[in-house]
Formats: C-alpha cells, sequence, structure tokens
C-alpha cells in the first residue's frame, strides 16, 4: 500500500503539489476567515443544575448578561475629583450624559440604565466618587461582538476614567488576546525551530521542509475548522491547539520522513524513485499510525458536553489529520522533486571548506557519531 502510493506520488509529484497549493490558498483565503466564527465561552454543561438555574435567572428574573457595563470614575482632572461627592456634580453628571449619548441609538444596543436616567442608587459607589451603567446588547454572540466594534471607541471621555465590563467586554478581550498570542507564539517560535532545523539536518533545504510543512498543517486545520462552524459552536480555543499542535506533528512527522529519504538517498547512490518507495514504506506508515493514534485519542473529548472542550478535540484533529496527510503526500512530492538537492546549501560545508564534499552519510553516519554512541550505551 504505501509502496504503491510513494510510487503514485512519484509519476504525479507535480499534480500533488497543485492540491498541496490549492489547500494553502482556500486556507489562507477562506480558512482564515475562522477567527470571526468562533465562541467564547462553553465552560459549562448545559445540562448541570448550576447552568439550569443560571438559565432560569436570565429568563424569569430578568438578568441579562448580554449588557455592557460602563464603571464611570473621576481621573486626574483637577476640581472633579477633589469634591466630596463628585457624582452629584453637574460637570460629572453631563460628562457621563454626553459619553451615553453617543451610544443611544447606536444599531445592535438596547436601552441604557444609568443613576442619571432612574435615580437608582445601588448604581452608585458608597462614596459617590463613581457610578456605572447598563448598556443593553441585542442579538447573539457574533452580533454584540460586532456592536461592540462600533461601541467601544465611543466610549471615551477626558474627564473619566471609563471602565468595561460584561460579556461583550470580556468576549472582545478574550478573541483579541487570542490572536495576538498566536501571533506572538508565531513570530518566536518559527525562527527558534529554523535555527534547530538547520542544526539538525545541517542543510537549508532540509530544514526548511518541515517549517512549510507546517504551516500547510495550520491553513488546512484552519479550513476544516471553518466548515465545522457551519455545524456547530466552535471555541475560540480551538486555533491554540491547532497551533501549537499542528505545527509540533507537522515537524515531527517531517523528521522521520526528511531523514530516512536522506538515509535511503545515500544507500541508494542517489536513486529518487527507490528511495521515496523505501521512506514511505517505513516512515509513512509510522507517520499514519501514529496519526490515526492521536487524532482518535482527541475526539475521546466529543464525549465531554462542555464546548471548549469539545472544541479542542475537534481542533487537534484537524490538525493531526492534516499533519498525516501533508507528510504522506505533499512532503513526499516536494522529495521526490527535489531529489539529491535535498541536501543543498549545506551550513557544515561552510566549516569543511578544505575538505573533499562527501555522500549524505557524513551527515548521518551509519556506524558513527554522538547518537550512533548513545544507543549502543543505552543497548549496553
Amino acid at each position: 500500500m504505501f509502496g504503491a502510493l510513494g510510487q503514485f506520488i512519484y509519476k504525479r509529484r507535480w499534480l500533488v503539489l497543485f492540491a498541496g497549493l490549492a489547500l494553502i490558498i482556500a486556507g489562507g483565503v477562506y480558512g482564515t476567515s475562522v477567527v470571526g466564527k468562533l465562541k467564547n465561552g462553553g465552560f459549562y454543561d448545559p445540562d448541570a443544575e448550576s447552568t439550569q438555574v443560571i438559565t432560569a435567572m436570565h429568563e424569569k428574573l430578568g438578568q441579562d448578561e448580554s449588557s455592557l457595563i460602563v464603571l464611570f470614575s473621576p481621573n486626574s482632572v483637577p476640581g472633579l475629583g477633589d469634591q466630596s461627592e463628585p457624582v452629584l456634580s453637574a460637570e460629572y453628571k453631563a460628562e457621563v450624559e454626553k459619553v451615553l449619548g453617543r451610544v443611544k441609538g447606536q444599531e445592535g444596543t438596547d436601552n441604557i440604565v444609568s443613576f442619571y436616567n432612574t435615580g437608582a442608587q445601588p448604581l452608585l459607589s458608597n462614596d459617590k466618587t463613581g457610578t456605572y451603567a447598563v448598556i443593553g446588547f441585542l442579538g447573539d454572540e457574533e452580533e454584540q461582538s460586532k456592536t461592540m466594534e462600533r461601541v467601544r471607541p465611543l466610549l471615551t471621555s477626558d474627564m473619566l476614567d471609563i471602565k468595561l465590563g460584561g460579556l461583550p467586554a470580556f468576549s472582545q478581550e478574550i478573541s483579541k488576546q487570542v490572536e495576538k498570542d498566536l501571533a506572538t507564539a508565531e513570530s518566536f517560535t518559527f525562527p527558534i525551530l529554523a535555527i534547530l532545523l538547520v542544526l539538525i539536518f545541517g542543510s537549508l533545504i532540509a530544514a526548511a521542509l518541515p517549517l512549510a510543512i507546517g504551516g500547510v498543517v495550520i491553513l488546512g486545520a484552519f479550513l476544516i475548522l471553518r466548515f465545522t462552524t457551519d455545524v456547530t459552536d466552535i471555541s475560540i480555543f480551538a486555533l491554540n491547539i491547532i497551533t501549537m499542535l499542528g505545527l509540533g506533528l507537522a515537524i515531527d512527522y517531517s523528521l522521520f520522513m526528511v531523514s530516512r529519504f536522506r538515509e535511503e538517498l545515500a544507500k541508494r547512490d542517489g536513486d529518487v524513485r527507490g528511495a521515496l518507495v523505501k521512506t514511505m514504506q517505513t516512515a509513512g506508515r509510522t507517520v499514519m499510525f501514529s496519526g490515526l493514534t492521536v487524532a482518535i485519542s482527541l475526539l475521546s473529548l466529543l464525549v465531554f458536553p462542555q464546548m471548549f472542550l469539545r472544541s479542542m478535540g475537534i481542533g487537534g484533529a484537524a490538525a493531526v489529520f492534516v499533519a498525516m496527510l501533508a507528510a504522506l503526500t505533499v512532503l513526499p512530492a516536494l522529495l521526490a522533486l527535489l531529489g539529491h538537492r535535498v541536501n543543498s546549501a549545506s551550513v557544515w560545508s561552510l566549516l569543511r571548506r578544505g575538505r573533499k564534499r562527501e555522500a549524505i552519510a557524513e551527515a548521518i553516519p551509519e556506524h558513527g557519531g554522538f547518537w550512533y554512541r548513545w544507543s549502543n550505551f543505552v543497548m549496553r
């Protein structure tokens, strides 16, 4: 089976690469839009008694978790904070009403409740220095997120310090933080991995292959997740596990495949077809069964009722599946296309200018080197 797959990929390497390119384009154009479709929350069992009590409080007692809480307090403006009860002053009232007036009537907003239009004392702090208002939001979580994007820039003041709370503000902060963390993780991870892979392989071309497959895996998993959001709710935390697990497994599987291909290429005196077929029969088989085992294990999270756990299972399984698929199709096609050029741009050659270039067996010695001596030590 794996030998036949290796033969097919060798003969149809350009076709396989074009299919991989189509996956990358679809993932970049359509898959990345998944960020706007993901949900926050999902930490509770919808059938638990505590969850049912909270739902009853919303439905029967009028408690609305979709409200935006706006806290006003005096800042460092001279005079305003020096009053004994600044919240009762005309200046304070005028500033609060000016800020809330910008939000009133905005699409997606409902009633605005404040001390100044209700006289409700619970909306004031005990020392009369601060007050808060409640802005109702309409629609589902996605519509509230769009409303929050429009409303947040309007809630500013030179005289007052304004802080936001409630589910709409919390959800927006979570989404922005996840996006920021993903960007930070990728900006730090890829350079470090690139350096390590160059040191491991000793070749810039060989080191670039695992990173390229990692990019394919992340975009491909995003594409699967985007289609999944049309069927069920997916937590935003699925992005984190896709980036972490997808990149890790892509590099792991690529290490198996590339290392074995280079060894087989050296043994077979540059026979690319034979080296690729043997790589698929050995490392390819390992990658497939490893991927299936990990994916099935992650799908066991679907038995949990909490959305964020199910989402992590779906996201993780999607990342593993695409990593396995890319390592068994796109990567062998690249190896078939590169052939012996996979060892090009050797960084070690710069350190061995006076030495005659040897085959890849020198870079990965079969009967010498640290790992050979270490394995013998472990066996003894």
